[in-house]
């Protein structure tokens, strides 16, 4: 791991931490009870999360190297289909069964990352 990419790890652990909150309010919004209201909401939360991971994922391609990271790559792959996931299913009209899959193996993939960057869940 070289100088700089060690450097840019706290901006890459604080805006994935704060890309994966903004997911998860997302993922809840989509599941609540009064959905069909929320779903606006959790589409601005989703495009906050979209806005904090690709930023990570842009640092992290300028000061890496590729493949220097998997557990960040394949974050940042999973973030990806979730992302496609729910807005196909909100386009089309379709459930969120899928969205709700995508989204617990996000979750598993931020769980992997957390001892690598020392991400605490607030």
């Amino acid at each position: 791991m070289n100088d700089n990419f060690e450097h840019q790890l706290k901006t890459i652990s604080f805006l994935i931490s704060e890309g994966f909150n903004a997911a998860k309010y997302c993922h809840e919004l989509i599941f609540a009870e009064d959905r069909k209201n929320n779903i606006n909401l959790a589409l601005t939360f989703l495009n906050q999360a979209n806005t904090f991971i690709t930023s990570a994922k842009a640092i992290y391609v300028q000061f890496s190297l590729e493949g220097e990271s998997q557990e960040l790559e394949d974050f940042f792959h999973q973030f990806s289909v979730f992302n496609k996931e729910v807005l196909t299913n909100v386009r089309t009209g379709h459930s969120h069964q899928w969205s709700d899959i995508e989204f617990r193996r996000l979750e598993k993939e931020f769980n992997a990352l957390t001892d690598f960057l020392n991400i605490w869940r607030k």
